[in-house]
């Protein structure tokens, strides 16, 4: 082994130093993990999504800074940079216009493809510190990445999100048995290759020729990270920040390390990157400020009403921002480079060497015409997909949506995820037995769950199962005792069942989490007439039409009270607003007798 032999891991095999690689690239997925655990306890995960969108949108900035505020690769590839991005905008534009899927789910592809390059490119840094520059160990990195990343976010646990992603976008439905061989084939060949690479290292430390163990430190924890990541967290958008969160945190130190060293080696890099990235505190807050400024679009976007045009630009923005830095990331960072090799502190004697030792292979195409030919693999797709889209019926929509989740749900019977999904479909189309037999899978995959067994409330009540339904909702508030959903519907239930001091106690807890929720004030009136405590019942129908007006029931039932009261002209006002609102052969009955109540009083 080169380098200095007097420590386990020599250190010019570190990227940084042991402090900083640890904390930075090798054990960050345990620094996010502990962060978010930390803020789970003082209900600050909001927070912090949000501030893990405003990461992975600001992460798109530095490529763009290398590409841009170096004049030497700007010259290099100025035509792709100024080509590139207004094909990509164009594109993003036209399908958000049009409100098609198609481009997301190519994005999606997209972006995971980027995700496991970026730890396959770790790897190969590792490797180029230990002066490792086999091809044979570049190509088993490469596949053990590819077969194991795939692995954790696809198949270990049944992930949904790409097989959803394509039929939303108008891809035709496959057989179900086809992910069932798919996910067993992938097992296989992941092990075969993992065997095959373990053989390879043995063969390599037998010749003396080095390892770098921070490349397997690495891959070791950062590829089963990805697989926590999409299955043990129950909601999908904080599985996808944890590992969103952990990718920009070791790709905006990496940036950081590279420019900085850029910087110092010459004036080749431009006075913009000599400028920012020079060894200074100030500088790097500044560099983290900026590219959190460029990611407050996510928020802007968050913020936006969900069909205006506003919106609608913030989503054309991010999505062009993303794909173009995917883009970038393909061919701004190699390792291979002179200029790379040099930043990263690796001898370019020994990499130029390397590659004299493996004889080039011809290419058939030119380096231009081959590199315009990968763009069909964004276009083709995207015209077939969006052109299905866009072609189907509106009236099949909803059809369409049904038959997705259905779909997903039998090609993934033990995600749970997919479970729900179908099962929240079914309640919707009052389809209550089959909605139940989806809603006990989902509950008997992830028993800790609470939306599962909220669900199987759900299903219960639409089947009149009270005291069921009311378990359901129980097990649920055990679990998450924050969830107003469960807790509202344990009152309606309650109600029914005409337990009024319990179901007035479920409605108090709503108020409590959310004071404007106008349906828990006009349930816990009705439960205060159910115990004949009317001035009680009368305040809490006033504060459901403070908070909103224009409920309808809550009128009827508060002018039903006055009625009662025989006071009949707020009676009568009530009534008459109740059919303003919403007309009704009864109500109309009520406001009838109210008002020839009121002229006899008269």
């Amino acid at each position: 082994m080169q380098g200095d032999r007097r420590s386990f891991i020599p250190a010019n095999y570190w990227i940084f130093s042991p402090l900083k690689d640890g904390i930075l690239i090798l054990l960050t997925p345990f620094v996010v993990m502990l962060v978010f655990a930390a803020t789970g306890h003082y209900q600050g995960q909001g927070l912090l999504i949000g501030f893990g969108l405003v990461l992975s949108a600001g992460h798109y900035l530095p490529g763009m800074l290398r590409a841009y505020g170096d004049p030497a690769l700007f010259r290099r590839y100025r035509l792709r940079l100024i080509v590139a991005p207004i094909l990509l905008m164009s594109l993003c534009a036209t399908f958000t216009y049009l409100n098609l899927h198609a481009f997301m789910f190519l994005m999606l592809l997209w972006g995971s493809w980027h995700w496991m390059m970026q730890v396959y490119g770790f790897g190969r840094i590792y490797d180029a510190k230990a002066k490792s520059f086999s091809k044979t160990t570049a190509r088993f990195d490469h596949a053990m990445c590819i077969l194991w990343f795939y692995w954790f976010s696809i198949f270990s646990y049944s992930s949904t999100s790409y097989l959803s992603s394509y039929y939303t976008s108008g891809g035709p439905f496959l057989p179900a048995q086809l992910f069932h061989y798919a996910r067993h084939i992938w097992l296989a060949m992941a092990l075969a290759v993992s065997a095959a690479y373990v053989i390879h290292l043995i063969r390599l430390l037998r010749q003396g020729q080095s390892i770098n163990p921070l490349k397997i430190i690495f891959f070791s924890i950062t590829l089963p990270y990805l697989g926590y990541a999409m299955a043990v967290v129950e909601t999908p958008l904080l599985g996808y920040i944890l590992f969103e969160a952990c990718h920009d945190i070791q790709y905006l130190a990496i940036v950081w390390f590279v420019n900085r060293k850029r910087a110092e080696n010459g004036s080749d890099a431009g006075s913009f990157i000599q400028f920012l990235f020079r060894p200074r505190l100030l500088l790097v807050v500044l560099y983290i400020a900026v590219c959190l400024a460029f990611g407050s679009m996510a928020i802007g976007k968050q913020l936006s009403d969900s069909d205006g045009f506003l919106m609608q630009v913030f989503a054309v923005l991010i999505a062009t921002s993303a794909t173009y830095h995917y883009y970038l990331d393909g061919f701004i960072w190699k390792v291979r480079e002179t200029s790379m090799r040099r930043s990263l502190g690796v001898s370019e004697s020994e990499g130029e060497l390397h590659s004299q030792e493996v004889p080039e292979t011809r290419q058939v195409l030119s380096p231009a015409l081959r590199h315009s030919s990968l763009w069909l693999l964004l276009f083709v797709p995207a015209a077939i997909l969006g052109v299905l889209e866009h072609n189907a019926p509106e009236a099949d929509n909803v059809d369409r949506s049904a038959k997705v989740a259905a779909k997903v749900a039998e090609a993934f019977p033990y995600n749970a995820d997919a479970q729900i999904v179908f099962c929240g479909m079914l309640i919707d189309r009052q389809q209550a037995e089959k909605a139940l037999t989806s809603c006990h899978r989902a509950a008997s995959l992830r028993p800790n769950w609470a939306l599962a067994h909220m669900k199987l409330g759900h299903v219960f009540l639409m089947q009149d199962k009270r005291d069921k339904a009311i378990s359901a909702y129980r097990d649920a508030l055990e679990l998450n005792p924050e969830s107003v959903e469960a807790r509202f519907n344990l009152g309606v239930v309650l109600v029914k069942s005409q337990n009024w001091d319990q179901a007035a106690r479920a409605f108090e807890g709503v108020l409590r989490l959310k004071p404007q929720h106008s349906q828990a004030h006009h349930n816990l009136a009705i439960t205060h007439e159910g115990r004949n405590q009317i001035p009680q019942a009368e305040e809490h129908y006033k504060q459901a039409l403070r908070i909103n007006p224009d409920f309808t029931n809550a009128h009827v039932k508060l002018g039903s009270l006055y009625a009662e009261q025989k006071k009949f002209t707020q009676a009568e006002h009530h009534l008459a607003e109740s059919m303003r609102l919403k007309p009704s052969p009864k109500v109309r009955s009520q406001l009838n007798n109210v008002r020839e109540a009121l002229s006899e009083a008269n």
